[in-house]
């Protein structure tokens, strides 16, 4: 039987670990699913280091996205929630079934504590898939042997880096931006890292129209109040309680140079001297500077800064995509371009 929105209960763990442990639960997880669908992959125990969450957000992506591609499953959409612990049920969702792998069956349990007595998700179905585990992995958790992330942030000697409490990362407002064409799996590590670390207020910056004449492919870019609503849907179904205020990019530093009681910002890679840039003014301005979270650069394996992350996952690359099936559908019997 296939459902049409799918929740799948993972412990997490180890980031190093999790393709060993998920890669047949989250298959099977999508399998289960129909094309066009949803499939919620909530964490039930977070990470308490902010690189680490990093780590296992875009671990969990990775795997999903892989396996989607395998299955010819890549419209269904995957988002990655970080509230297992206290479930939050003010989100719209619409689960047909609840699953688990086979070794975190318990999972399921917790998660009926958390609900209501009168909840509906008490009478879903519940799947259990085979897992995988290897013979090194007793119970998840994180390795003493080896670090399970790498440092989030500019600056490993930061005071609010490094911590083993994740409430010490929170700021009350957090500012994020970028152009969010074609929301993908790098877009959503970004929004949901920000979101994670703004105990009170999101402000997202999202690219106006003027600042993309340039861009590749611009013909099948997305209108601005499209992207702006996908973005704020998503954020508005991880984070419900979380306030979220969005703003057009006219420049580089957008409401982070205009608006002075923003306390972090959380940026890419990519876009890290943007980062310097914004703090160079505030500090212009006699504001205090911006504690920066650096996000990395999703879907890498060969590409790095000197290249420009040659084969990162890219809004540029989907749109190129988008535009060749529209050629296509234009002229049936052309060929597609190498």
């Amino acid at each position: 039987m296939l459902f049409t929105s799918t929740l799948l209960l993972v412990e997490g763990g180890d980031p190093y670990r999790l393709p060993a442990l998920y890669t047949n639960v989250i298959n099977k997880a999508l399998y289960n699913t129909m094309a066009n669908g949803s499939l919620d992959v909530l964490v039930m125990k977070c990470p308490n280091h902010i690189s680490a969450v990093q780590a296992v957000v875009s671990g969990f992506y990775n795997i999903a996205r892989s396996q989607a591609l395998k299955l010819h499953r890549t419209s269904i959409r995957v988002r990655v929630l970080l509230d297992g612990q206290n479930v939050e049920l003010a989100r719209r969702q619409n689960w047909e079934v609840v699953t688990a792998g086979k070794f975190e069956e318990d999972l399921i349990t917790e998660f009926r504590y958390q609900v209501p007595e009168s909840s509906q998700l008490l009478g879903l179905p519940v799947v259990i898939f085979r897992m995988d585990r290897g013979d090194e992995h007793e119970q998840n958790g994180y390795t003493h042997e080896q670090p399970a992330y790498q440092t989030i942030g500019n600056d490993s000697t930061d005071p609010s880096i490094g911590q083993p409490d994740a409430g010490e990362w929170e700021h009350d407002v957090v500012a994020v931006g970028g152009t969010f064409d074609h929301l993908h799996d790098g877009h959503k590590l970004l929004l949901t890292i920000a979101g994670f670390l703004a105990k009170e207020k999101l402000i997202v910056g999202i690219t106006g129209t003027e600042l993309l004449v340039n861009k590749k492919y611009a013909e099948v870019m997305e209108p601005y109040m499209k992207r702006r609503n996908n973005v704020e849907e998503f954020l508005q179904y991880l984070y419900p309680a979380l306030e979220v205020e969005s703003h057009m990019l006219h420049d580089v530093a957008g409401p982070t140079g205009k608006i002075e009681d923003i306390d972090a910002l959380v940026l890419s890679g990519e876009t890290r001297k943007g980062g310097e840039a914004v703090n160079k003014l505030r500090q212009e301005k006699g504001w205090h500077p911006l504690v920066v979270y650096e996000v990395d650069v999703i879907g890498c394996e060969t590409g790095s800064e000197v290249d420009n992350w040659s084969d990162k996952l890219s809004s540029t690359e989907l749109r190129r995509i988008e535009l060749e099936k529209l050629r296509l559908t234009d002229s049936p019997n052309k060929s597609p371009a190498i």
